[in-house]
């Protein structure tokens, strides 16, 4: 017996979404009306007495949505304590156009940066993510500035953008990007023997510092090479384990900025759980062995994620007859599954560091007097696929690669919440920029809307019915060039064949390369719709005339969501 899909629509699937400030055009620059677009993003929530929030900023690389409910400190300490997002989403899921989108609180297709190295405007040059973010002319409406201009101390800590060593090429000094008052980022992404570059509050010029790690970790290679790539070292037999050192001066910066009685913004932007996804000596003795210590088997023995018992029917699914050409593909190509247990178990290790700093993190924060002004966000840039439609990276909109973790811990109401309202990398900047009471400038425009009332336990933002993810991959950044809708019932996706995402693929049959999900029946994503005969559908519980219908609702909603 069939039913009606019409009837378990949304209505809010059947109506075009506002449109946050959108003119129809693909630049949000400053320069045009954007005032209807600030005042959407900002929450309507009656602001809190007493001093403007600290705000604190974590984000892991690579972090699948889920594994965050096996880190001890990060459960207890910020979840059991705030606000849980359970439908958390990445707009692009990478990390260049997922680290932009956070920055500007802009889709990608907005602010430009849509792979971790572009070559649109001259096909025969490699652009950096970094070079690129900054050649679309977004160091300047990054959210720190408008921080920065309310009075807030800002600093970054950790990972920057991808290729940002290559902004320093011709400089006489190493670059550090404006609107921010500290600057202690990655010149290499590495978990040991790194080279930070660094501006501390006050300092005139950057400088370079390799931290060389212990005797039983460093690498004569690896160190030889740190050493001329800075300034100065740092070789005092430590670990120096690059997160530990990132913690470490955060925590300086938090606790300056509270003694000099400034409000701060601090980003720490870890490499955990990156591959190749090494932890500190006490959970993995030796980075380039999948050896651990009892006590890392220990913390994670109830973790479900570490033997995954309960696989998704999409782990290294057998029948792909229904999914995209890239799925199919990938199977073709095959997959060993040690590769891909090898991969989750040592992500899984990583994570207990980055466990450990959120103790650390806090720990700090209460004996500087500062927790209970302090707001902590904790998230990452994108997901990471473990076999999943037999893809084991990102950049793809299946919920593997695009769902994130999300908390929000608000340290002057510290009450464990949960919602299902659909948060987005993107609400980030509004919502930061809203607890501090700032703001850009009226013609500055934003994608993101703020969740401030939610953190903060006075209500919920205004109602989202829809997300958008898009994804342009090639063979280093993902499987395709594709966008997806969701609402709280479907994803439907499309395939395209340039860049601009205005042509869809054809598959053999001659039909478009599209897709249809129930994500209420098949959370999974294995039963691909939009291609199933009437008799099929039928088969299945759907009535064909309905899932064409819906189809072309969601192909009408993911066009307006691009438009904006």
């Amino acid at each position: 017996m069939t039913f009606r899909l019409a009837s378990l629509l949304l209505p809010a699937i059947l109506a075009l979404p506002a449109c946050h400030g959108c003119d129809g055009t693909s630049g949000n620059r400053p320069g045009g009306d954007g005032a209807s677009a600030i005042d959407a993003a900002r929450s309507d929530a009656p602001r809190p007495g007493g001093p403007p929030p600290n705000v604190l900023l974590i984000l892991t690389d690579d972090q699948r949505a889920g594994t965050e409910t096996c880190l001890d400190s990060v459960q207890g300490l910020l979840a059991a304590k705030g606000m849980v997002f359970r439908n958390s989403t990445a707009s692009t899921p990478l990390c260049c156009p997922g680290r932009s989108s956070i920055f500007t609180g802009e889709y990608a297709h907005n602010h430009g940066v849509q792979t971790n190295g572009d070559g649109e405007e001259d096909p025969g040059e490699f652009i950096p993510g970094a070079r690129d973010f900054q050649n679309h002319g977004n160091e300047a409406i990054i959210f720190p500035r408008w921080l920065g201009e309310a009075g807030y101390r800002t600093g970054l800590f950790g990972k920057y953008l991808n290729g940002y060593d290559e902004l320093s090429k011709g400089l006489d000094a190493p670059y550090v990007p404006p609107h921010w008052d500290e600057w202690h980022a990655f010149r290499e992404v590495k978990y040991y023997d790194f080279v930070l570059v660094e501006r501390a509050a006050g300092d005139t010029q950057p400088r370079t510092t390799c931290y060389l790690s212990g005797p039983d970790t460093t690498d004569d290679r690896d160190a030889d090479r740190c050493r001329r790539n800075a300034d100065q070292v740092v070789e005092d037999g430590s670990e120096n384990y690059s997160g530990e050192v990132l913690a470490g001066k955060t925590i300086d910066f938090m606790r300056q900025s509270v003694a000099d009685g400034k409000p701060f913004f601090a980003y720490l932007a870890l490499k955990s759980p990156h591959l190749p996804a090494a932890s500190a000596h006490r959970y993995q003795p030796d980075p380039e062995r999948d050896k651990f210590t009892d006590e890392a088997k220990a913390r994670l023995a109830d973790c479900p994620y570490w033997d995954w018992a309960d696989r998704p029917p999409s782990y290294l699914e057998e029948d792909v007859s229904d999914q995209p050409a890239w799925v199919k593909a990938q199977k073709e190509k095959g997959v060993n599954p040690d590769d891909i247990d090898r991969t989750r178990r040592r992500q899984l290790v990583s994570l207990l560091t980055v466990d450990d700093e959120v103790a650390e993190l806090v720990a700090a924060l209460e004996d500087a007097g500062a927790l209970d002004n302090t707001v902590i966000l904790y998230s990452s840039d994108n997901g990471y696929s473990w076999g999943d439609h037999w893809w084991t990276k990102k950049n793809c909109s299946f919920d593997s690669c695009a769902r994130v973790p999300m908390i929000a811990f608000d340290g002057r109401n510290p009450v464990a919440r949960e919602t299902d309202w659909p948060v987005m990398n993107i609400d980030l900047a509004p919502t930061i920029l809203d607890l501090a009471g700032a703001a850009p400038p009226p013609d500055q425009k934003v994608n993101g809307t703020s969740f401030r009332s939610l953190v903060e336990g006075t209500g919920e933002p205004a109602a989202r019915d829809a997300i958008l993810t898009e994804c342009w991959g090639d063979s280093q950044y993902g499987p395709d060039i594709h966008a997806a809708v969701r609402t709280s019932q479907w994803k439907y996706v499309e395939h395209y064949r340039d860049h601009e995402m205005t042509e869809i693929k054809t598959r053999l049959d001659g039909d478009e390369e599209r897709e249809l999900y129930d994500l209420v029946r098949d959370p999974s994503e294995s039963e691909n719709l939009s291609h199933r005969s009437p008799a099929e559908l039928a088969d299945l519980g759907y009535d064909a005339d309905d899932i064409a219908d819906t189809m072309a609702e969601l192909a009408g909603r993911l066009a307006a969501l691009r438009a904006q």
